[in-house]
Protein backbone atom coordinates (compact mmCIF):
# COMPACT_ATOMS: atom_id res chain seq x y z
CA UNK A 1 0.00 0.00 0.00
CA UNK A 2 1.15 3.43 -0.91
CA UNK A 3 1.16 5.72 2.07
CA UNK A 4 1.07 9.48 1.52
CA UNK A 5 -0.99 11.29 3.96
CA UNK A 6 1.03 12.00 6.85
CA UNK A 7 -1.45 10.32 9.42
CA UNK A 8 -0.05 7.11 8.26
CA UNK A 9 3.30 8.16 9.12
CA UNK A 10 1.89 7.87 12.28
CA UNK A 11 0.64 4.28 12.63
CA UNK A 12 3.82 3.14 12.94
CA UNK A 13 4.99 5.53 15.70
CA UNK A 14 1.73 4.73 17.58
CA UNK A 15 2.51 1.01 17.07
CA UNK A 16 6.20 1.21 18.78
CA UNK A 17 4.60 3.18 21.05
CA UNK A 18 2.11 0.29 22.24
CA UNK A 19 5.06 -2.29 22.27
CA UNK A 20 6.79 0.29 24.38
CA UNK A 21 4.00 0.22 26.80
CA UNK A 22 4.17 -3.73 27.39
CA UNK A 23 8.11 -3.49 27.78
CA UNK A 24 8.30 -0.89 30.32
CA UNK A 25 5.09 -1.70 32.07
CA UNK A 26 5.36 -5.37 32.95
CA UNK A 27 4.32 -8.45 30.94
CA UNK A 28 2.52 -12.00 31.01
CA UNK A 29 4.43 -14.51 29.49
CA UNK A 30 2.03 -17.22 30.78
CA UNK A 31 4.05 -19.98 31.31
CA UNK A 32 1.99 -22.65 29.74
CA UNK A 33 3.83 -21.43 26.48
CA UNK A 34 7.10 -22.71 27.57
CA UNK A 35 6.18 -25.10 30.04
CA UNK A 36 4.29 -27.12 27.81
CA UNK A 37 6.73 -27.68 24.98
CA UNK A 38 9.23 -28.45 27.13
CA UNK A 39 7.63 -31.05 28.56
CA UNK A 40 6.26 -32.69 25.60
CA UNK A 41 9.59 -33.04 24.65
CA UNK A 42 10.54 -34.61 27.91
CA UNK A 43 8.11 -37.44 26.14
CA UNK A 44 4.85 -36.75 28.75
CA UNK A 45 1.45 -37.10 26.77
CA UNK A 46 -0.88 -34.15 26.88
CA UNK A 47 -4.06 -35.50 28.71
CA UNK A 48 -2.32 -38.87 29.42
CA UNK A 49 0.19 -37.52 31.94
CA UNK A 50 0.39 -33.78 31.15
CA UNK A 51 -2.69 -32.35 32.72
CA UNK A 52 -4.21 -29.74 30.84
CA UNK A 53 -8.42 -29.41 29.80
CA UNK A 54 -7.23 -27.17 26.80
CA UNK A 55 -7.47 -28.01 23.00
CA UNK A 56 -4.17 -29.49 21.54
CA UNK A 57 -3.71 -26.02 19.74
CA UNK A 58 -0.99 -23.64 20.50
CA UNK A 59 0.30 -25.22 23.67
CA UNK A 60 1.06 -28.83 21.94
CA UNK A 61 -0.11 -30.88 18.99
CA UNK A 62 0.94 -30.83 15.46
CA UNK A 63 -0.93 -27.20 15.57
CA UNK A 64 1.20 -25.89 18.18
CA UNK A 65 4.09 -23.54 18.35
CA UNK A 66 7.45 -24.30 17.42
CA UNK A 67 9.39 -25.17 20.55
CA UNK A 68 11.97 -22.49 19.46
CA UNK A 69 9.75 -19.64 19.99
CA UNK A 70 9.03 -20.36 23.42
CA UNK A 71 11.63 -20.42 25.37
CA UNK A 72 11.16 -17.69 28.10
CA UNK A 73 11.83 -15.02 28.42
CA UNK A 74 13.98 -13.61 24.80
CA UNK A 75 12.16 -15.70 21.84
CA UNK A 76 8.73 -15.88 23.90
CA UNK A 77 8.86 -12.17 24.25
CA UNK A 78 10.23 -11.24 20.70
CA UNK A 79 7.03 -13.85 19.59
CA UNK A 80 4.64 -11.87 21.87
CA UNK A 81 5.72 -8.39 20.70
CA UNK A 82 5.82 -9.53 16.93
CA UNK A 83 2.04 -10.92 17.63
CA UNK A 84 0.81 -7.54 18.96
CA UNK A 85 2.68 -5.67 16.23
CA UNK A 86 1.06 -7.35 13.67
CA UNK A 87 -2.33 -7.69 14.97
CA UNK A 88 -2.10 -3.45 15.10
CA UNK A 89 -1.12 -3.57 11.15
CA UNK A 90 -4.00 -5.62 10.52
CA UNK A 91 -6.46 -3.43 12.22
CA UNK A 92 -4.49 -0.85 10.43
CA UNK A 93 -5.36 -2.49 6.81
CA UNK A 94 -8.81 -3.09 7.85
CA UNK A 95 -9.99 0.67 8.81
CA UNK A 96 -8.11 1.44 5.30
CA UNK A 97 -10.00 -1.45 3.26
CA UNK A 98 -13.13 0.24 4.28
CA UNK A 99 -11.94 3.67 3.91
CA UNK A 100 -12.92 4.32 7.52
CA UNK A 101 -12.75 8.23 8.60
CA UNK A 102 -11.11 9.40 11.08
CA UNK A 103 -8.71 6.28 11.02
CA UNK A 104 -6.03 7.24 13.26
CA UNK A 105 -8.35 7.85 16.54
CA UNK A 106 -10.10 4.43 16.09
CA UNK A 107 -6.17 3.42 15.62
CA UNK A 108 -5.78 5.23 18.89
CA UNK A 109 -8.37 4.20 20.53
CA UNK A 110 -8.01 0.01 19.37
CA UNK A 111 -4.58 0.44 20.58
CA UNK A 112 -5.02 1.74 24.27
CA UNK A 113 -8.25 -0.29 24.50
CA UNK A 114 -6.35 -3.96 24.16
CA UNK A 115 -3.29 -2.15 26.45
CA UNK A 116 -6.42 -1.73 29.00
CA UNK A 117 -7.53 -5.21 28.42
CA UNK A 118 -4.96 -6.97 29.86
CA UNK A 119 -2.96 -6.57 26.57
CA UNK A 120 0.61 -7.14 27.97
CA UNK A 121 -0.64 -10.82 28.54
CA UNK A 122 0.63 -13.44 26.58
CA UNK A 123 -2.37 -16.29 26.33
CA UNK A 124 -4.76 -17.92 23.65
CA UNK A 125 -6.33 -14.74 23.04
CA UNK A 126 -3.13 -12.92 21.82
CA UNK A 127 -3.63 -15.32 18.54
CA UNK A 128 -7.26 -15.17 18.34
CA UNK A 129 -7.48 -11.37 17.41
CA UNK A 130 -5.19 -11.44 14.36
CA UNK A 131 -7.17 -14.83 13.26
CA UNK A 132 -10.09 -13.05 13.61
CA UNK A 133 -9.10 -9.53 11.53
CA UNK A 134 -7.65 -11.54 9.18
CA UNK A 135 -10.80 -13.36 8.38
CA UNK A 136 -12.70 -9.62 8.24
CA UNK A 137 -9.87 -8.56 6.11
CA UNK A 138 -10.16 -11.65 3.43
CA UNK A 139 -12.63 -10.74 0.88
CA UNK A 140 -15.66 -13.74 0.54
CA UNK A 141 -14.79 -14.60 -2.94
CA UNK A 142 -14.66 -18.37 -3.55
CA UNK A 143 -11.15 -18.55 -3.53
CA UNK A 144 -10.79 -17.47 -0.34
CA UNK A 145 -13.19 -19.80 1.47
CA UNK A 146 -10.41 -22.66 1.94
CA UNK A 147 -7.87 -20.05 4.17
CA UNK A 148 -11.06 -18.30 5.86
CA UNK A 149 -12.38 -21.81 6.98
CA UNK A 150 -8.87 -22.48 8.06
CA UNK A 151 -8.85 -19.79 10.18
CA UNK A 152 -12.74 -19.89 11.71
CA UNK A 153 -11.46 -23.56 12.48
CA UNK A 154 -8.04 -22.20 14.39
CA UNK A 155 -10.42 -20.19 16.31
CA UNK A 156 -12.96 -22.50 17.25
CA UNK A 157 -10.35 -24.55 18.52
CA UNK A 158 -8.41 -22.32 20.41
CA UNK A 159 -11.65 -21.12 22.14
CA UNK A 160 -14.66 -22.88 21.36
CA UNK A 161 -16.93 -20.41 22.90
CA UNK A 162 -16.76 -17.94 20.63
CA UNK A 163 -18.10 -20.71 17.47
CA UNK A 164 -21.50 -18.70 17.57
CA UNK A 165 -19.48 -15.51 16.92
CA UNK A 166 -17.51 -16.89 14.02
CA UNK A 167 -20.45 -18.40 12.25
CA UNK A 168 -22.31 -15.03 12.70
CA UNK A 169 -19.21 -13.27 11.14
CA UNK A 170 -19.82 -15.75 8.37
CA UNK A 171 -23.53 -14.42 8.07
CA UNK A 172 -21.52 -10.33 8.61
CA UNK A 173 -19.35 -11.28 5.71
CA UNK A 174 -21.82 -12.93 3.04
CA UNK A 175 -19.50 -15.79 3.19
CA UNK A 176 -22.01 -18.77 1.18
CA UNK A 177 -21.21 -22.74 1.78
CA UNK A 178 -18.60 -23.97 -0.38
CA UNK A 179 -16.66 -27.10 -0.99
CA UNK A 180 -13.62 -25.28 -0.20
CA UNK A 181 -15.11 -23.55 3.06
CA UNK A 182 -15.80 -27.06 4.27
CA UNK A 183 -12.63 -27.93 3.20
CA UNK A 184 -10.91 -25.10 5.38
CA UNK A 185 -13.31 -25.97 8.32
CA UNK A 186 -12.63 -29.47 8.79
CA UNK A 187 -9.10 -30.10 8.34
CA UNK A 188 -7.47 -28.42 11.53
CA UNK A 189 -10.32 -30.29 13.19
CA UNK A 190 -9.39 -33.32 11.47
CA UNK A 191 -5.57 -32.60 11.58
CA UNK A 192 -5.91 -32.52 15.34
CA UNK A 193 -8.20 -35.59 15.66
CA UNK A 194 -6.66 -37.69 14.23
CA UNK A 195 -3.06 -36.80 16.70
CA UNK A 196 -5.49 -37.90 19.57
CA UNK A 197 -6.11 -41.08 17.61
CA UNK A 198 -2.57 -41.96 16.71
CA UNK A 199 -1.06 -41.28 20.04
CA UNK A 200 -3.94 -42.87 21.83
CA UNK A 201 -5.00 -39.37 23.81
CA UNK A 202 -8.57 -39.36 22.74
CA UNK A 203 -10.84 -40.69 25.37
CA UNK A 204 -7.94 -39.12 28.43
CA UNK A 205 -8.86 -35.83 25.94
CA UNK A 206 -12.57 -36.19 25.98
CA UNK A 207 -12.27 -37.14 29.82
CA UNK A 208 -10.93 -34.07 30.54
CA UNK A 209 -12.40 -31.68 28.39
CA UNK A 210 -16.24 -32.91 29.12
CA UNK A 211 -16.29 -34.42 32.36
CA UNK A 212 -13.58 -32.85 33.87
CA UNK A 213 -14.91 -29.10 32.84
CA UNK A 214 -18.22 -29.50 33.80
CA UNK A 215 -17.65 -30.99 37.01
CA UNK A 216 -14.71 -29.01 38.68
CA UNK A 217 -13.31 -26.29 36.10
CA UNK A 218 -16.85 -24.18 35.56
CA UNK A 219 -17.70 -24.25 39.27
CA UNK A 220 -14.56 -23.72 41.15
CA UNK A 221 -11.97 -21.75 38.72
CA UNK A 222 -16.03 -19.58 38.03
CA UNK A 223 -14.67 -15.90 38.94
CA UNK A 224 -17.07 -12.86 38.87
CA UNK A 225 -16.17 -9.53 37.35
CA UNK A 226 -14.73 -6.68 39.77
CA UNK A 227 -16.87 -3.41 39.64
CA UNK A 228 -13.89 -1.83 38.07
CA UNK A 229 -13.88 -4.41 35.38
CA UNK A 230 -17.88 -4.00 34.74
CA UNK A 231 -17.01 -0.19 34.75
CA UNK A 232 -14.55 -0.63 32.14
CA UNK A 233 -16.28 -3.03 30.00
CA UNK A 234 -19.43 -1.15 30.30
CA UNK A 235 -17.84 2.24 28.77
CA UNK A 236 -16.79 0.44 25.91
CA UNK A 237 -19.83 -1.61 25.01
CA UNK A 238 -23.18 -0.04 26.07
CA UNK A 239 -22.58 3.30 24.13
CA UNK A 240 -20.98 1.08 21.02
CA UNK A 241 -24.15 -1.27 21.35
CA UNK A 242 -26.46 1.59 21.43
CA UNK A 243 -25.45 3.47 18.24
CA UNK A 244 -25.32 0.00 16.69
CA UNK A 245 -28.61 -0.86 17.52
CA UNK A 246 -29.96 2.56 16.75
CA UNK A 247 -28.34 2.36 13.25
CA UNK A 248 -30.00 -0.97 12.71
CA UNK A 249 -26.77 -2.97 13.05
CA UNK A 250 -28.29 -5.87 14.70
CA UNK A 251 -25.95 -8.66 13.02
CA UNK A 252 -22.99 -6.78 14.44
CA UNK A 253 -24.59 -6.09 18.05
CA UNK A 254 -24.90 -10.01 18.10
CA UNK A 255 -21.80 -10.69 17.43
CA UNK A 256 -20.13 -8.54 20.00
CA UNK A 257 -22.40 -10.12 22.61
CA UNK A 258 -21.70 -13.75 21.36
CA UNK A 259 -18.12 -12.21 21.79
CA UNK A 260 -18.73 -12.27 25.45
CA UNK A 261 -18.92 -15.50 26.05
CA UNK A 262 -15.41 -16.45 27.06
CA UNK A 263 -15.54 -14.28 30.02
CA UNK A 264 -18.10 -17.28 31.34
CA UNK A 265 -16.73 -19.32 33.75
CA UNK A 266 -14.14 -17.28 34.92
CA UNK A 267 -14.04 -13.85 33.90
CA UNK A 268 -10.94 -11.98 32.97
CA UNK A 269 -10.33 -8.59 30.68
CA UNK A 270 -8.27 -10.46 28.36
CA UNK A 271 -11.01 -13.22 27.44
CA UNK A 272 -13.04 -9.80 26.36
CA UNK A 273 -9.99 -8.70 23.40
CA UNK A 274 -11.81 -10.08 20.72
CA UNK A 275 -15.33 -8.37 21.95
CA UNK A 276 -13.63 -5.29 22.22
CA UNK A 277 -11.30 -5.27 19.08
CA UNK A 278 -14.74 -5.67 16.99
CA UNK A 279 -16.64 -3.37 19.20
CA UNK A 280 -14.35 -1.04 17.71
CA UNK A 281 -14.51 -2.09 14.25
CA UNK A 282 -17.95 -1.81 13.95
CA UNK A 283 -18.08 1.47 15.38
CA UNK A 284 -15.42 2.75 13.23
CA UNK A 285 -17.10 1.21 9.79
CA UNK A 286 -20.79 2.64 10.87
CA UNK A 287 -19.03 5.60 11.72
CA UNK A 288 -20.01 8.28 8.33
CA UNK A 289 -19.64 11.17 9.94
CA UNK A 290 -16.57 13.18 9.99
CA UNK A 291 -17.28 15.34 13.37
CA UNK A 292 -16.61 12.46 16.23
CA UNK A 293 -19.08 11.92 19.23
CA UNK A 294 -17.57 13.77 21.97
CA UNK A 295 -18.45 10.80 24.04
CA UNK A 296 -16.17 8.91 22.29
CA UNK A 297 -13.34 11.53 21.95
CA UNK A 298 -13.84 11.62 25.87
CA UNK A 299 -13.42 7.60 26.04
CA UNK A 300 -10.02 7.52 24.22
CA UNK A 301 -8.77 10.38 26.36
CA UNK A 302 -10.04 8.17 29.41
CA UNK A 303 -8.22 5.35 28.03
CA UNK A 304 -4.92 7.08 27.27
CA UNK A 305 -4.53 8.20 31.16
CA UNK A 306 -5.23 4.76 32.48
CA UNK A 307 -2.49 3.16 30.03
CA UNK A 308 -0.06 5.94 31.68
CA UNK A 309 -1.16 5.33 34.76
CA UNK A 310 -0.72 1.38 33.94
CA UNK A 311 2.86 1.48 33.28
CA UNK A 312 4.03 4.28 35.64
CA UNK A 313 2.03 2.31 38.50
CA UNK A 314 3.62 -0.58 37.51
CA UNK A 315 6.89 -1.95 36.39
CA UNK A 316 7.12 -5.67 37.14
CA UNK A 317 8.87 -6.86 33.95
CA UNK A 318 8.52 -10.55 33.11
CA UNK A 319 6.31 -11.19 36.01
CA UNK A 320 6.48 -14.95 35.85
CA UNK A 321 10.08 -14.56 35.59
CA UNK A 322 10.93 -13.57 38.69
CA UNK A 323 14.79 -13.94 40.92
CA UNK A 324 13.46 -16.17 43.13
CA UNK A 325 12.37 -18.54 40.45
CA UNK A 326 15.65 -18.20 38.91
CA UNK A 327 17.81 -18.51 42.05
CA UNK A 328 15.59 -21.86 43.25
CA UNK A 329 15.65 -23.46 39.14
CA UNK A 330 19.65 -22.63 39.72
CA UNK A 331 19.76 -24.15 42.82
CA UNK A 332 17.77 -27.20 41.32
CA UNK A 333 20.01 -27.26 38.13
CA UNK A 334 23.05 -27.58 40.04
CA UNK A 335 21.44 -31.38 42.21
CA UNK A 336 22.38 -34.75 41.53
CA UNK A 337 18.67 -35.54 40.75
CA UNK A 338 16.86 -35.38 37.74
CA UNK A 339 13.48 -35.20 38.73
CA UNK A 340 11.40 -32.78 40.60
CA UNK A 341 7.86 -32.01 41.97
CA UNK A 342 7.02 -27.95 41.95
CA UNK A 343 3.59 -27.39 44.15
CA UNK A 344 2.13 -23.93 44.45
CA UNK A 345 5.35 -22.34 42.88
CA UNK A 346 6.71 -21.24 39.37
CA UNK A 347 6.01 -24.11 36.42
CA UNK A 348 8.74 -22.21 34.43
CA UNK A 349 11.01 -23.80 37.64
CA UNK A 350 11.26 -27.49 35.68
CA UNK A 351 12.87 -25.95 32.00
CA UNK A 352 14.64 -23.35 33.62
CA UNK A 353 16.40 -25.99 36.09
CA UNK A 354 16.17 -28.92 32.99
CA UNK A 355 14.60 -31.41 35.08
CA UNK A 356 11.52 -34.03 34.81
CA UNK A 357 8.44 -33.87 36.69
CA UNK A 358 8.45 -36.86 39.68
CA UNK A 359 7.23 -39.79 37.89
CA UNK A 360 6.93 -38.43 34.71
CA UNK A 361 3.32 -36.48 35.60
CA UNK A 362 2.50 -33.04 35.80
CA UNK A 363 -0.46 -31.52 37.66
CA UNK A 364 -0.80 -27.45 37.35
CA UNK A 365 -1.02 -26.69 41.07
CA UNK A 366 -4.64 -25.14 40.75
CA UNK A 367 -7.60 -26.02 43.52
CA UNK A 368 -9.76 -27.04 40.41
CA UNK A 369 -7.19 -29.91 39.29
CA UNK A 370 -7.19 -30.92 43.13
CA UNK A 371 -10.36 -30.96 44.16
CA UNK A 372 -10.62 -34.37 41.25
CA UNK A 373 -9.66 -37.06 43.69
CA UNK A 374 -8.32 -39.31 40.71
CA UNK A 375 -5.62 -36.41 39.79
CA UNK A 376 -4.76 -36.28 43.44
CA UNK A 377 -4.24 -39.97 43.47
CA UNK A 378 -2.14 -40.05 40.77
CA UNK A 379 0.26 -37.43 42.08
CA UNK A 380 0.49 -39.04 45.02
CA UNK A 381 1.85 -42.08 43.71
CA UNK A 382 4.42 -40.12 41.64
CA UNK A 383 6.44 -38.71 44.60
CA UNK A 384 6.00 -42.63 46.56
CA UNK A 385 7.00 -44.35 43.31
CA UNK A 386 10.12 -41.60 42.63
CA UNK A 387 11.07 -40.82 46.63
CA UNK A 388 14.46 -39.30 45.42
CA UNK A 389 12.48 -36.28 43.47
CA UNK A 390 12.96 -32.54 45.03
CA UNK A 391 10.04 -30.73 46.19
CA UNK A 392 9.40 -27.14 45.53
CA UNK A 393 6.81 -26.14 47.47
CA UNK A 394 5.96 -21.96 47.46
CA UNK A 395 4.07 -21.99 50.68
CA UNK A 396 2.73 -18.07 50.16
CA UNK A 397 0.79 -19.55 46.84
CA UNK A 398 -2.55 -18.67 47.05
CA UNK A 399 -5.57 -19.11 44.13
CA UNK A 400 -8.74 -17.58 43.98
CA UNK A 401 -8.28 -16.58 48.12
CA UNK A 402 -8.00 -20.58 48.56
CA UNK A 403 -4.21 -21.02 50.35
CA UNK A 404 -2.02 -23.86 49.18
CA UNK A 405 -2.32 -25.77 52.21
CA UNK A 406 -5.98 -25.76 51.89
CA UNK A 407 -6.72 -27.13 48.31
CA UNK A 408 -3.61 -29.27 48.09
CA UNK A 409 -3.87 -31.10 51.55
CA UNK A 410 -3.24 -34.45 50.84
CA UNK A 411 -0.09 -33.43 48.70
CA UNK A 412 1.25 -30.86 50.84
CA UNK A 413 0.26 -33.36 54.06
CA UNK A 414 2.26 -35.95 52.34
CA UNK A 415 4.99 -33.86 51.84
CA UNK A 416 5.38 -32.52 55.24
CA UNK A 417 5.37 -35.60 56.37
CA UNK A 418 7.86 -37.47 54.36
CA UNK A 419 10.63 -34.91 53.30
CA UNK A 420 12.31 -32.37 55.41
CA UNK A 421 13.73 -28.64 54.24
CA UNK A 422 16.82 -28.78 52.22
CA UNK A 423 16.84 -24.78 50.62
CA UNK A 424 15.23 -21.81 50.97
CA UNK A 425 14.67 -19.26 48.50
CA UNK A 426 12.79 -16.39 49.66
CA UNK A 427 8.52 -17.90 49.98
CA UNK A 428 9.90 -21.28 48.40
CA UNK A 429 11.39 -24.43 50.25
CA UNK A 430 13.39 -27.05 49.01
CA UNK A 431 12.74 -30.32 50.29
CA UNK A 432 14.19 -33.69 50.17
CA UNK A 433 13.24 -37.38 51.48
CA UNK A 434 13.85 -37.77 54.92
CA UNK A 435 16.86 -40.84 55.70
Amino acid sequence: MNIKHPKKHLIFGLILVHLLFIYLGGYFLSPEFTVYPYLTSLGLKPYLNLIDQHFPIIFFGPLSLPKSFTTNPQPLLSLFLGVVASTDILFFYLLKKYKTKNYFFWMTLFITSMFIFSGNTLWLETFIIPAILLLLLLNSKTPNHLFIGILASFVILARPTLAPAVLLLFVFKKVKPSRFLIAGLLSPFLITLAYLIYYQLFPSFLDLFFNFNSQYYSSLASKLPSLRQVFILSIITIPALLKLVKSKKYLSSLIILFLLLPAWPRFELIHLQPAIALTIYFLSINSSKKQLSPLFKSLLVFLIILSIKKITTTNYGNFYLTKETKEVSDFIKRTDQDQVFVLGGSDLIYPLSGKVPAGNFYLPSLPWYYQDQKLVARQLEALRSNPQSLVVINQDSSVSNLKLNDFAKPVFGYILEKYLVLHTVGPYQIYKIKP
